[in-house]
């Protein structure tokens, strides 16, 4: 997997909207991204992606200690499990694969509304 690069092009596709990364919080996710008190917490997934991992994913990011207006997890996987989207959508995950990540019109369709 290419997360590297995928990192670097998330990155600078949130730049554009005033986020910075950051270098807290690293250990709940693979990339992390903020925005005054927004955060973005990106993790990346070679095998399937899971409700156990979404469980997972919501532990890790409701027993962060810190106080945040509104925080939104990407989930970077090729492969998911079926009957997922309900799932993700209450806890706030949204999903997308990574040859998307490449695509600005898709990035800005899927996160736009949520980086403004």
């Amino acid at each position: 997997m290419y997360s590297d690069l995928l990192k670097e092009k998330l990155t600078k596709f949130f730049r554009r909207f005033g986020f910075k990364k950051e270098s807290i919080f690293v250990d709940v996710c693979e990339l992390v991204l903020r925005k005054d008190t927004f955060y973005v917490f990106v993790q990346f997934f070679e095998e399937e992606f899971t409700s156990q991992h979404i469980d997972k994913i919501d532990e890790r990011l409701s027993n962060l200690d810190f106080e945040m207006n509104r925080h939104i997890c990407i989930v970077i996987a090729d492969k998911i499990e079926e009957n997922l989207i309900e799932k993700m959508k209450s806890c706030e995950i949204i999903h997308l694969k990574e040859n998307e990540i490449f695509v600005d019109d898709i990035l800005r369709n899927n996160l736009y509304d949520i980086v403004i």
